[in-house]
């Protein structure tokens, strides 16, 4: 055993959040009387895009990134939107959408059986995540859930791992390994804090220069070939 301490990003790594946002965008847009999807969708998700990266580098604070994000893609389409108000009827979709990635629960039984320590490690809300994991059938087979929203700092700033570092008895960083599906948040958020990290790209998108993970899969179950 390699790395007893495994950190998995939930969110396209575990489970299929494009699915899952795509589906609760259509019922928002629908009950917002909203009939072209496609555009609507690529306006938002543009928005949506550019306020996860100011916020992955700490430049606004994660209820601002909720609580706009509606209100600056609709008044883009000349749509006047309560931010909030339409970001609580979104969110309640979102707390149902628990589409696995792969086989990512038998996964993740299977390590946790196996004597792994296995967290979660991701940004956004934590009451949606451990939602989202209860339905997939995965929430009993962590040991403990950091979700920025609790931990006050997101990945990839070093704050953050150094809370997981914190609140894992018994860490020790170079047992541990950071899964997940983006260099930009994982992968690098793992560089900064001297943890080995492994890359999930299903895609095969092209490797970065300046970020560099540890170890690259291209399907979850291959992770049994690293720990």
């Amino acid at each position: 055993m390699i790395y007893p301490i495994l950190l998995f990003d939930i969110d396209d790594t575990l489970l299929d959040f494009d699915s899952n946002e795509e589906s609760s965008l259509k019922q928002l847009f629908k009950s917002r009387g909203i009939k072209d999807f496609d555009t609507t969708a690529k306006v938002y998700r543009e928005v949506n895009n550019e306020l996860w990266h100011k916020y992955e580098h700490g430049e606004i604070d994660i209820n601002n990134l909720f609580n706009t994000r509606f209100a600056i893609a609709m008044a883009k389409l000349g749509i006047t939107a309560d931010g909030e108000e339409w970001e609580a009827e979104y969110r309640k979709y979102l707390y149902l959408g628990a589409e696995p990635v792969e086989n990512s629960p038998e996964i993740i039984k299977r390590l946790h059986d196996m004597g792994y320590r296995v967290f979660a490690a991701s940004n956004g809300i934590k009451e949606m995540q451990i939602s989202r994991l209860k339905l997939a059938g995965m929430y009993d087979c962590f040991e403990d859930i950091f979700v920025s929203d609790e931990v006050g700092v997101q990945k990839p700033l070093v704050g953050f791992f150094d809370y997981v570092a914190t609140h894992i008895p018994s860490f020790d960083k170079r047992k541990a390994l950071m899964i997940g599906n983006s260099l930009s948040s994982d992968i690098l958020g793992g560089n900064r804090a001297d943890i080995d990290t492994c890359w999930y790209n299903p895609h095969k998108a092209e490797p970065s220069e300046e970020i560099r993970s540890t170890y690259e899969i291209e399907k979850l179950e291959d992770i049994f070939k690293i720990v």
